[in-house]
Parts: structure tokens; C-alpha cells; sequence
């Protein structure tokens, strides 16, 4: 996938290229996106969203000007615990609740 550039974000247009090694995903995704009658791109914009919501329980001071890559393995994971420990029921129950605020 090319480099996404400014203005392609704030527009919300993105062109998603599969590599061949993936294309069995994307097949995959089609056929539950037609079973649950929504389009492709809608079903995969839902999963982006919740995986999203997931890292953001996760690592609560998720700024997107920051680059969590460069941290190392045992930085993510002391941040991950944290975010963790203080989640006080099921992930799934988060992530519904974070939604219904919205």
C-alpha cells in the first residue's frame, strides 16, 4: 500500500491494494460482508473501528503524533498493563460502553 497522503485522509478516500500472499482474507471478508448484507468497505471500516477502540482501551494516551513502533517490546507491554489492570470488566463490555458515548 502506498504512503496515504494528507489530503486523502482528511477527504476519507483510501485505496486498499491487497498483496497476493492476501488476497484469501479479502475473499474471506467479501463473503461475510454479503452474508451480513453490508458492502466490503463498510464491513471492513467496522473491523478497523473496533480494533481501533481495542488499542485505544489499551493504550489510553493514544495520540496519533506519536509513533508506538519505536517503542520497544517491554515498553508497549508495561503500557498495556497498565491500561489493563485498570479496566474493571470484560473488554467486550469497554468497547460497547465507549460507543454508546459516542
Amino acid at each position: 500500500m502506498r504512503k496515504l497522503s494528507n489530503k486523502s485522509l482528511e477527504r476519507g478516500k483510501v485505496t486498499l491494494t491487497v498483496p497476493e500472499s492476501r488476497k484469501d482474507i479479502i475473499q474471506r471478508a467479501n463473503k461475510v460482508a454479503k452474508t451480513k448484507g453490508v458492502t466490503l468497505s463498510n464491513f471492513i471500516l467496522d473491523a478497523v473501528e473496533d480494533s481501533v477502540e481495542k488499542e485505544e482501551l489499551l493504550i489510553p494516551n493514544l495520540d496519533l503524533g506519536v509513533e508506538y513502533e519505536d517503542l520497544s517490546d517491554e515498553e508497549l507491554l508495561v503500557l498495556s498493563r497498565e491500561s489493563l489492570s485498570a479496566i474493571k470488566e470484560p473488554l467486550s463490555a469497554s468497547v460497547s460502553e465507549q460507543r454508546e458515548e459516542r
